[in-house]
């Protein structure tokens, strides 16, 4: 497992500055990279070091490709998910509206699933929540009153849910063997020394091929492993003052955020 004492075995290690601060990293079947830039309005595909627009969103945040190709975004300002296929045209668009008695005000984050279920994050102070989707297109609340829900991914092995809390610093586990789930707190991350909140907010997450968590840690300008098997976190420099998302596979990482919002932006590639 990649560790802050291993940065020499990167293969390549690359920033790119952008004008607008950066979301969503995802790699597609062909090795195709794609992020988005919240903001700017748009979803971008990377090659090399260049990059175009694929698509265009009001304010695309995090990303998911489904087994079927097609791209699934976090419409944050709009309060909606939109659906774009292969080729960068929209196919669907969903307004939740009220979930549960809940009004959904900012998907952030989500994760789909092989037979079609959407979990998602409402990014809300205090009043936050983790959203699912099922396959017949049923809306309803997994988990509320979070503060500020962000990044998400599912382990199907193990039916638990991931999720950054962002304000209170850490990420909870939610076993989804229960209705309602039980959530544990499964790691308290460090904190930043000024002590505020704002400075801390743990943003994206990754799984490794190793079944390891890797989380993007906003304020810290970090990025975090998380080994289950030992229980343990390593920590790294992301080179990118406010971090903000992750990618992770077998040949690369991919960090994402930037400077400030609306921008300027910067994505790093490592080829591992």
């Amino acid at each position: 497992m990649l560790n802050p004492l291993q940065l020499d075995k990167f293969k390549k290690d690359v920033l790119i500055d952008t004008p607008f601060y950066t979301e969503g990293p995802v790699v597609d079947s062909l090795g195709n990279v794609f992020i988005t830039n919240l903001l700017g309005g748009q979803i971008l595909k990377i090659d090399d070091q260049s990059m175009e627009e694929w698509a265009v969103c009001k304010s695309p945040n995090g990303q998911f490709i489904a087994p079927n190709g097609n791209h699934f975004v976090c419409n944050s300002l709009a309060g909606s998910l939109e659906c774009f296929a292969q080729n960068g045209e929209l196919v669907k668009t969903w307004c939740i509206g009220e979930v549960d008695h809940h009004f959904v005000q900012c998907p952030n984050d989500l994760w789909i699933e092989p037979d079609g279920t959407i979990f998602f994050t409402d990014s809300v102070r205090h009043e936050g929540a983790v959203v699912g989707i099922d396959k017949a297109g049923q809306a309803r609340i997994i988990v509320r009153d979070l503060d500020y829900p962000n990044g998400i991914v599912y382990d199907a092995k193990k039916k638990c849910l991931y999720v950054a809390e962002s304000f209170k610093n850490r990420i909870l586990m939610m076993d989804l063997h229960f209705d309602p789930p039980q959530v544990q707190v499964l790691v308290d991350l460090p904190k930043h020394p000024s002590g505020k909140e704002a400075d801390n907010l743990p943003d994206g997450l990754a799984f490794d091929e190793s079944g390891n968590l890797w989380i993007a840690h906003h304020g810290m300008g970090l990025v975090h492993c998380f080994d289950f098997q030992q229980n343990q976190l390593f920590s790294m420099e992301s080179l990118i003052p406010l971090t903000s998302n992750i990618h992770v596979d077998h040949h690369r990482i991919i960090i994402t955020g930037g400077l400030s919002e609306p921008g300027p932006g910067s994505v790093r590639i490592i080829n591992r």
